[in-house]
């Protein structure tokens, strides 16, 4: 797929992690969830931003063929220094998957209430669809992407969270 079917295809799937980010907020703060113009090309970078915490950076990926290392590291660079790398990532008829810093990841769920998960399943990118369907509720996938140790997280753990 390519051309205008590809930008298609990224552009609803940018529509759908804004969609998923305006479940956090209550309806007055939603409208402060929007895609990014020209997806990063300005002085915004990523492809999703929130206003209403504009410490997280979010990049989005809907790709039949997986590139995580590539795609994290592009994650990483757009991130401003004081903001924190997510990347959002699905394929054809799957749900969306947020990866983080394993360590921002487990900050943030040490300030809920959902301190008790499972123990992270330790792993790399092979067959990660097929591991990543198998997780339990609350159990994260933890790979090494381009030096780093980043959580791989379900939708609904991560917009609970």
């Amino acid at each position: 797929m390519g051309g205008r079917a590809a930008k298609q295809k990224g552009s609803r799937a940018e529509r759908g992690v804004r969609d998923l980010l305006k479940r956090i907020y209550p309806p007055e703060k939603r409208s402060r969830i929007q895609r990014v113009p020209m997806s990063g090309a300005s002085w915004m970078k990523g492809d999703v931003i929130d206003m209403n915490d504009t410490e997280m950076s979010y990049e989005v990926k809907n790709q039949e063929t997986l590139a995580l290392p590539g795609w994290w590291r592009q994650t990483k660079v757009q991130a401003s220094s004081w903001q924190t790398p997510v990347l959002v990532f699905t394929s054809n008829h799957r749900p969306f998957y947020w990866v983080m810093k394993a360590e921002d990841w487990e900050s943030y769920l040490g300030q809920t209430a959902y301190q008790k998960v499972s123990e992270p399943i330790r792993d790399n990118t092979r067959n990660i669809f097929t591991k990543l369907s198998a997780l339990d509720p609350w159990s994260y996938l933890l790979i090494d992407l381009d030096g780093d140790q980043v959580a791989v997280i379900q939708t609904e753990d991560y917009i609970t969270v």
